[in-house]
């Protein structure tokens, strides 16, 4: 039957993260979706202007709140034990999830005498800066508009019930209780949970056809900026197992390979966050069952911050390198990035774009010395995913600007 979609979703993360918008817009579509089947008309509180609604949400944050009604312990439910995902397509996916809990959907499928009751989605994060609360911007103000919930935490309680070496956990600290006992899911920061799983699968199909159809026996490389790296890792594994599929049904064989850019932290980072998420979906946690991940050169003329993390850029942190690749590829692209991870990621992409051989490849392509062959790029064609955060340009160019990488009157 019908999985149960959760009451409450709750997680965390930074202020301006991409998945927190993705978990507020699901959260929203949600409730639009049951209002509708109830018949239930806009009030005048819908016509409220987006910058209203948040200030009201910022004015009334209650930080490290309890949204706790009776202390029955930790009831969060993990991946592996919500009743609740998406309704997924074939009895595949059914059959992985586990240990369904709480009620079933039937008690929702007729709302006839039913009050709407709203679902809810719980942000847990760092105390938002002065100029964020002020001026909401970017992805706050737009998961914001559509509903989140805010709890701030002081920088050393956030670092106490979330920080780590390997990521989020797959289950919540014990310290946040569920806000509705066994009916609230847990996600760890940026979906690096199985969550994720079903759209990593999809994301993967729709790659394999078009390049089955477009790429003329051209190798692929499907570059993807890495936060928490779940994308990446969901997206190679998902894709692992379909190109042996093709392989079994004796299809045209294809070369299609996952490269991972690291955005926050180093490769050495990426790949714990990569291991872990493997091991917590399911996976074996191997190393060598994570996707490629692409690694600077080693011979860039980096300043100190950049070299202390072996090339990679500090996260969120204004560059002008990044500033640059944001400019280039807007001007002569067309191509609008995020400073965040798009920036980030094709100022990496171009150090070795530039770099490779000089034959088989387009004259604009071709660059001042080879490359050798262990750079997942080499010889192949590039496919970049883009991981949102568009809605966030403003707000990082004008952090630019206080950093004095951008005229003030720009």
């Amino acid at each position: 039957g019908q999985m149960l979609f959760p009451d409450v979703v709750v997680s965390y993360g930074g202020p301006q993260s991409n998945a927190m918008v993705a978990i507020a817009a699901i959260v929203h579509s949600k409730n639009e979706e049951l209002k509708e089947i109830m018949g239930i008309r806009r009030t005048d509180d819908d016509e409220d202007s987006l910058l209203d609604i948040v200030q009201r949400g910022l004015d009334e944050l209650d930080p490290e709140k309890d949204f706790e009604e009776e202390d029955t312990g930790n009831d969060l439910l993990s991946m592996d034990e919500a009743a609740f995902i998406l309704e997924l397509d074939d009895e595949k996916d059914q059959d992985q999830q586990q240990g369904s809990t709480g009620s079933s959907f039937s008690q929702y499928s007729s709302f006839t005498g039913h009050r709407y009751k709203k679902k809810r989605f719980v942000y847990y994060t760092k105390k938002i800066p002065r100029y964020l609360r002020k001026q909401p911007n970017g992805n706050l103000l737009r998961a914001m508009s559509l509903g989140m919930e805010i709890v701030e935490l002081s920088n050393v309680r956030y670092a106490e019930l979330f920080g780590g070496d390997y990521g989020g956990s797959p289950i919540a600290p014990k310290e946040i209780k569920a806000p509705i006992p066994g009916r609230s899911l847990w996600i760890p920061q940026g979906g690096a949970c199985g969550v994720a799983v079903p759209g990593a699968r999809l994301l993967a199909k729709e790659i394999l056809t078009f390049w089955a159809k477009q790429g003329r026996d051209v190798p692929l490389s499907v570059c993807v900026p890495g936060g928490t790296c779940t994308t990446g890792m969901l997206l190679h594994r998902e894709m692992t197992a379909l190109l042996k599929q093709r392989e079994a049904e004796g299809q045209p064989e294809l070369d299609i390979q996952i490269v991972v850019v690291p955005c926050v932290g180093d490769d050495t980072y990426a790949m714990r966050q990569m291991m872990a998420l493997d091991e917590n979906t399911g996976g074996p946690g191997r190393a060598s069952d994570t996707p490629t991940i692409l690694r600077p050169h080693a011979d860039g003329n980096y300043g100190s911050s950049r070299r202390r993390l072996g090339g990679y850029f500090v996260f969120g942190e204004p560059a002008a390198a990044i500033l640059q690749t944001f400019q280039e590829m807007k001007e002569s692209h067309h191509v609008f990035l995020d400073l965040l991870y798009g920036a980030p990621a094709w100022s990496l992409l171009l150090q070795h774009w530039r770099a490779t051989p000089s034959n088989g490849v387009g004259k604009a392509l071709r660059g001042k010395r080879y490359i050798d062959d262990s750079c997942p790029i080499a010889g192949r064609q590039v496919m970049y995913v883009h991981s949102g955060g568009q809605e966030g340009i403003a707000s990082q160019l004008t952090r630019y600007k206080h950093k004095g990488l951008i005229d003030s009157s720009e």
